[in-house]
């Protein structure tokens, strides 16, 4: 039989029968992950299976097998890819993989905002369950794989083939918010919830694949919970570019459906283009030497042209590398967008200032300030994080 070389195929194949088995949900549940028959092959559960619901979670069980086994035939076709990428991260050793949880959809919406679809199962993965997350084959409209850079990272790991559990077996949907809340802040949270999570972690413990069968779920928090992930995949930039050098370097994103609609007065995931200008003004007075990118997909000089500083455009054919670009700012200028909160997320450390809520930015690593509690004197708090205070006295600037 020759082997599956797409992962997109499984896992659409995998999704139908997902929608069947909410299907017939009202049935009784089965209790496969315990079944005393354990020892017994897939191919013999499947001759013995009694009901069209038994035989579809033991043809599920193979579905993921097939998954898992196109994404090691992918995988090895990727593998120079894989060093080159593994490279440009800064990793210099292949990561262990002891169990896998496969998260077989998403969307095809870019980095940034298929991250929103994709926290749960992460916290559940790395707080919970000890395993590795694993995006299935997602293609996005930006014209690259989401999935592809996400998983990237383990492209030459070994995979573990074992017993597969659904998640929602062990964890009914209804109940992975407020226990991924616990476990993002234990210091808050009710103890019930910590011992729940501690109890799943053991009960997912023999899971070789853990199967996440939840629908989309939207969470606009909990960015500070997945930084790591995020910083570990795609890789985190830990120096200041510009080294000791006096200057500032400053990141200004404009999202691309704005930019896509020239002449609007205000963008719905941009900061304002006359803040923009505030901002970099009060910057320039302040440390004489900036260092501007503009990220902006599919630019159009009808924005650009009000911008009212020098800059350089970043709008390249490297996705990936263009928000490496933006993110590696010591100041960054973002609106309420995914790709803007992602930069901060993969940013050094520094400022960021958002136009919108803070509810992608709470307790993550890097300092951010809300544009509407914006001053002039807010950039004294990058002068700190930098370890200038003393620096700008000497060179006249005020404290």
């Amino acid at each position: 039989m020759p082997r599956s070389s797409s992962v997109e195929a499984d896992s659409s194949e995998l999704q139908d029968l997902l929608s069947h088995r909410q299907s017939v949900s009202e049935e009784p549940a089965m209790d496969w992950p315990d079944e005393e028959t354990r020892g017994v092959s897939a191919l013999n559960r499947r001759a013995r299976a009694q009901t069209s619901w038994r035989a579809m979670l033991s043809a599920l069980m193979g579905i993921a097998l097939l998954l898992l086994l196109g994404a090691s035939y992918t995988l090895g076709r990727r593998s120079a890819r894989a060093d080159a990428e593994k490279s440009e991260r800064g990793h210099d050793s292949t990561p262990a993989v002891q169990r896998l949880l496969i998260r077989p959809w998403a969307d095809n919406e870019g980095l940034g905002s298929v991250l929103q679809l994709l926290k749960i199962p992460i916290v559940i993965a790395e707080r919970v369950a000890n395993a590795t997350f694993w995006l299935s084959e997602t293609e996005s409209i930006h014209h690259y794989s989401s999935s592809h850079l996400y998983n990237a990272r383990y492209f030459n790991s070994t995979f573990p083939l074992g017993k597969t559990c659904l998640l929602s077996h062990y964890l009914p949907i209804e109940d992975r918010l407020p226990l991924v809340r616990a476990v993002c802040q234990p210091d808050s949270a009710s103890s019930s919830f910590l011992t729940q999570a501690a109890d799943l972690g053991r009960r997912l413990a023999p899971c070789a694949i853990i199967i996440d069968d939840a629908p989309h779920e939207v969470h606009q928090d909990l960015n500070g919970c997945i930084s790591h992930f995020s910083r570990e995949r795609l890789g985190g930039i830990n120096q200041r570019r510009l080294g000791d050098s006096k200057a500032v370097s400053v990141g200004v994103h404009i999202r691309w459906g704005d930019s896509a609609r020239p002449g609007q007065s205000h963008f719905r995931g941009s900061m304002d283009l006359e803040h923009i200008n505030t901002i970099v003004r009060d910057a320039q007075a302040r440390y004489q030497q900036l260092d501007v990118r503009v990220a902006m997909e599919n630019h159009t000089a009808t924005v650009l042209d009000k911008l009212e500083f020098a800059y350089t455009l970043v709008d390249g054919d490297d996705d990936l590398g263009d928000l490496k670009l933006l993110a590696d700012s010591d100041l960054l200028l973002v609106g309420s967008s995914s790709y803007g909160a992602l930069a901060h997320l993969l940013a050094p450390k520094g400022l960021t200032v958002v136009e919108g809520n803070d509810l992608k930015y709470k307790n993550t690593p890097r300092k951010f300030v809300l544009f509407d509690d914006y001053t002039s004197s807010s950039l004294k708090e990058l002068d700190r994080i930098l370890g200038w205070s003393t620096r700008r006295r000497e060179l006249g600037g005020d404290e």
